[in-house]
């Protein structure tokens, strides 16, 4: 941990430039790093910066979680007391072990037969008002208002499903709609832990499935996410698989103007990733690098 003392306020946006932007060597742990940032007054900041080899989502809500926690115990007096985390190391052991190659084959028999044959590629023609020069590859973030957050809260209780399904079955909808293609085929990031022995582990878990659906357009809406739904458990119950080698597995024709299974990847946060409060202190953002 290095201890920066700030002799005006705003030299803290440059420490955060220096902490975030700089690039880690891959081959000289640690792979992350910390400075206490103590600026005029009482006030302190701690920047933490972690490479994302090591570290995913679900691990840096577990790291704050953690220093809260310290630092309330620390005010008090007393140690922190923290429930057991299985070591990353001993996962990477499990997943080459022999009950890991086991479970792989059989979640990646799961997805040669989800997958086969592949989905047709999802191709939407470029909006004519794209400025010139734009890449093919685009993010695009929303969120949803609160009467709109309560209006999909109602429809997902209506259909028996969870707010991710609604909006997962929404987009796939659309891309039907737009592409003319009705086998539509989504990416979507899980958290890749095996079971609750891993929940509290830290490291980089994270994974991407396929939700493939067939889109009849005659048919309800809450009969496309009662589909969407089916597919979504299955595809959380072969989470496991690393996509890299589900997409290795396929037997598939490479093509350069389309990425392999899906082309679109929808990422759903029912809550801000920002926010983390406790004993004074406040989390007030974080950052992959």
């Amino acid at each position: 941990l290095e201890v920066v003392t700030l002799e005006r306020a705003e030299e803290l946006d440059a420490v955060r430039r220096d902490t975030f932007e700089r690039p880690f060597d891959l081959g000289e742990p640690p792979l992350w790093r910390a400075r206490l940032c103590l600026a005029p007054g009482e006030e302190a900041h701690l920047v933490l910066a972690i490479s994302h080899l090591v570290s995913d989502g679900a691990s840096l809500a577990l790291i704050a979680s953690e220093l809260l926690q310290a630092y309330d115990a620390l005010a008090w007096g007393t140690a922190p007391e923290w429930e057991a985390a299985v070591p990353y190391g001993d996962f990477v052991a499990w997943q080459r072990g022999p009950d890991g190659a086991e479970r792989l084959e059989a979640q990646l028999a799961y997805w040669r037969r989800q997958l086969s044959p592949p989905p047709p590629p999802v191709t939407i023609a470029r909006d004519r008002r794209d400025p010139a020069g734009r890449g093919p590859t685009r993010r695009t973030e929303r969120r949803l208002s609160e009467e709109l957050e309560r209006a999909l809260g109602a429809l997902a209780r209506e259909a028996k499903a969870s707010p991710f399904m609604v909006v997962m079955a929404a987009w796939q909808v659309l891309l039907a709609r737009r592409s003319g293609e009705r086998d539509v085929a989504v990416g979507t990031p899980v958290s890749g832990r095996p079971g609750a022995r891993f929940q509290r582990s830290v490291g980089l878990f994270i994974n991407t499935v396929a939700i493939r659906s067939r889109v009849e357009m005659r048919r309800s809406f809450l009969d496309h996410v009662a589909r969407v739904k089916a597919s979504s458990l299955e595809a959380l119950r072969h989470q496991d698989a690393p996509f890299a080698q589900v997409v290795g597995a396929l037997d598939l024709d490479r093509r350069v103007d389309a990425t392999p299974v899906f082309q679109t990847l929808l990422v759903y946060n029912e809550t801000s990733p920002g926010a983390a409060r406790g004993g004074g202190l406040e989390q007030i953002g974080r950052a992959h690098v």
